[in-house]
């Protein structure tokens, strides 16, 4: 199965949250660094990712985005399904 640039983009998002630690914030720029992401393709993704409920943004100078639940809860295929849309089983 081929998923987009953009779920490729997003699961190296979580997986950068999920590696800060719980409760850390990072922001795009943070996101961008360390999954060598454009950063302009994180501030489409990343809304998406608060639309679904995986992320959580915060306001301030400490803001930024973490996760809204324990990393076990998310997982591969929620993250998938959110930008590939429903997939047939394969």
């Amino acid at each position: 199965m081929w998923i987009s640039r953009k779920t490729d983009y997003a699961t190296r998002a979580v997986l950068a949250l999920t590696l800060a630690g719980e409760g850390a914030t990072l922001k795009i720029q943070e996101i961008a660094d360390r999954t060598s992401t454009p950063a302009a393709l994180l501030e489409q993704i990343l809304p998406q990712l608060r639309g679904a409920g995986l992320v959580r943004s915060e306001r301030g100078p400490r803001g930024g985005y973490r996760l809204n639940h324990p990393p076990e809860d998310i997982t591969l295929d929620r993250v998938v399904r959110i930008f590939e849309g429903p997939l047939a089983p394969i």
